[in-house]
């Protein structure tokens, strides 16, 4: 035993030695933006350059390999690219690593293009053996309902005294995210000018984060959804009403990014009392359904891109109060967007 150690540590010293690792490479992936990265790989997506935009995913799995939903996104691309193989050959990658059994409603939509080829229905039977399996191991994921207690992040104006009223925003954050990680740098500028930030964090655990294996998300796919949009419609209001009996709240404003804006739209819509505006960046109205009614009383803020301004339009048409301001580039949340919000609340 004690020579086969030695051997080992031989082994290694001789090892070493012939294959000293560059600092340079350390340097190289130690400086590897993540964000930067998932930047170009938006842009490249956008632009129709998914060679491009399959490249800069694939590295971002390599230094982060637990984020098995970049290697879905890789075959959603490869979809895209009509490549049965490689599509299939990606998504049965992300299945392996993942840590639950996914959905397999709506496959044959998210793979329209290559679904009914031999190559891709290939790895999807394998997979398909991995999933059921995974489900007999670790069972089905079902829920309840319990009380419970859910985080939230206050960040209070600068000089913050609790004898003055402040404007306040509830901010829902993206799907598969924490609830600081959209903000940033620039939602500084709220603190700087006056206005009292509260970030909840989603209710629900987010299986399939393109991030880390559990990360939060504000609704539950499938036949849950109903239940769960309900529920986190009566965690902003509860929200909402707690932050009112600890600060004084000159105004509230009800804000939120892609999945949080398209709820924040809805929530909002449904309950304009309890607001005096909304802000949705690139969010949608996928959920309001008929909550959007005719002329609505309160303001609302549509911060998108130029091809993105569909709840803007229909808000109009409607005859709201809606606002919009158009951005260039991919991430919607800049220190320009934030300050135009700023200016926004300030007239509203």
């Amino acid at each position: 035993m004690i020579k086969l150690f030695l051997k080992v540590i031989l082994l290694l010293l001789i090892a070493t030695s012939l294959f000293s690792l560059d600092l340079s490479v350390v340097e190289a992936i130690f400086d590897e933006d993540d964000f930067e990265l998932m930047m170009q790989s938006a842009i490249a997506e956008k632009e129709g350059r998914l060679e491009d935009a399959i490249a800069l995913s694939f590295r971002r799995w390599q230094n982060r390999r637990e984020a098995f939903g970049l290697l879905f996104i890789i075959s959603l691309h490869y979809n895209e690219l009509n490549n049965p193989e490689m599509s299939g050959r990606f998504f049965l990658e992300s299945l392996k690593r993942a840590t639950v059994p996914f959905n397999e409603e709506g496959i044959d939509k998210q793979f329209s293009n290559v679904y009914a080829s031999n190559e891709f229905q290939k790895y999807l039977n394998e997979a398909l053996v991995i999933n059921k399996q995974r489900r007999i191991n670790q069972g089905t994921i079902s829920y309840i309902e319990i009380t419970s207690k859910i985080r939230y992040r206050t960040i209070l104006p600068d000089n913050f005294s609790p004898d003055n009223e402040y404007p306040t925003v509830i901010f829902m954050h993206d799907s598969g995210r924490f609830p600081l990680e959209n903000l940033d740098g620039d939602f500084g500028l709220l603190r700087e000018n006056g206005i009292i930030l509260v970030v909840p964090e989603a209710p629900f655990p987010w299986e399939w984060s393109i991030l880390v294996p559990t990360s939060f998300s504000w609704e539950i796919a499938g036949r849950y959804a109903e239940q769960s949009n309900q529920i986190t419609m009566n965690h902003i209001l509860n929200l909402n009403r707690a932050i009112k009996g600890k600060y004084n709240v000159a105004s509230m404003f009800l804000a939120g990014l892609s999945q949080g804006g398209a709820h924040a739209l809805s929530i909002g819509l449904q309950n304009q009392n309890s607001f005096d505006g909304l802000i949705s960046f690139d969010g949608d109205l996928s959920l309001a359904g008929n909550s959007v009614v005719e002329n609505g009383k309160i303001p609302v803020l549509i911060i998108s891109t130029d091809t993105d301004l569909a709840a803007y339009e229909r808000l109009k048409a409607k005859g709201y109060k809606v606002e919009k301001y158009q951005f260039d580039g991919d991430y919607s949340i800049t220190s320009d967007t934030v300050q135009k919000v700023i200016s926004w609340i300030s007239e509203n």
